[in-house]
């Protein structure tokens, strides 16, 4: 995965220097036997896919403006949830980037040329090393082959100290401990959008009211962190204060 990474860095690094347009299709990834590899039911996991490229992409835009303006607006973020997450991050003004299918000039301006189908939501590059607590996910994650159960990131004074998890969570450690450069912040954060999205594919983080935490490089959002390791993980139904204000409650958007 690391030489995979050094080998795209060129490219890349060309992509995110002439801001240069670029979608990602995720209909490609549905095929049955990577449904077989991930123990998914592949029917359900196309009329899934389909359903969520299938949205009002004027709804996602509106309520994308509206969360990546109280984002861009607060100082602080506080994620908590049943499971035993609980994380405080900086924000501290930093562009978000919103995701809903559609590149204009807007997102050109902040950087933001990368999208996917099925779109829906929007992201953020945390201020570096301000990630205090631990993020434990509730929905398995798809990496690679291998399908990973319960990933808990802790981090204290703004690093990451401990990567655990149960189900296959040893392969995403083992590259972790072994990948360079800023491996070891929280790179960026994502809030899902998408109302038709379900859990437990390969999108979780355009679910609706989701949060994902993401480690590793993040100057596809404006940020400073480069390494040739990336990982994230998600939980479904958060509660979410910025400022010490209720934004979302157990999934679902409050103001």
């Amino acid at each position: 995965m690391s030489a995979m990474v050094e080998a795209d860095k060129p490219y890349n690094n060309k992509l995110l220097e002439k801001k240069i347009r670029s979608v990602q299709i995720g209909l490609g990834y549905v095929t049955p036997q990577r449904a077989k590899t991930y123990g998914f039911d592949y029917d359900k996991w196309r009329r899934n896919i389909q359903a969520a490229i299938d949205v009002d992409y004027n709804y996602m835009r509106g309520l994308g403006k509206k969360v990546g303006e109280r984002l861009e607006e607060a100082s602080e973020i506080r994620i908590t949830a049943a499971n035993g997450t609980d994380l405080t991050l900086a924000l501290e003004g930093r562009d978000s980037h919103i995701n809903d299918g559609v590149i204009d000039d807007e997102d050109i301006q902040k950087g933001a040329v990368f999208t996917a189908l099925p779109a829906g939501n929007v992201a953020v590059a945390p201020k570096e090393r301000s990630a205090t607590g631990i993020f434990l996910s509730d929905v398995p994650e798809a990496d690679a082959g291998l399908l990973i159960r319960n990933l808990a990131l802790r981090f204290k004074d703004g690093k990451l100290v401990s990567l655990e998890g149960n189900q296959n969570a040893e392969a995403i450690k083992a590259r972790w401990t072994k990948a360079k450069g800023d491996k070891d912040q929280a790179s960026w954060l994502i809030i899902g959008l998408n109302p038709e999205a379900q859990k437990g594919y390969v999108y979780n983080q355009i679910i609706l009211g989701s949060v994902t935490l993401g480690i590793g490089d993040n100057r596809e959002l404006g940020g400073k962190m480069e390494s040739d390791f990336g990982a994230h993980c998600t939980v479904v139904k958060p509660s979410v204060d910025l400022d010490g204000k209720c934004f979302i409650k157990h999934g679902k958007f409050v103001f």
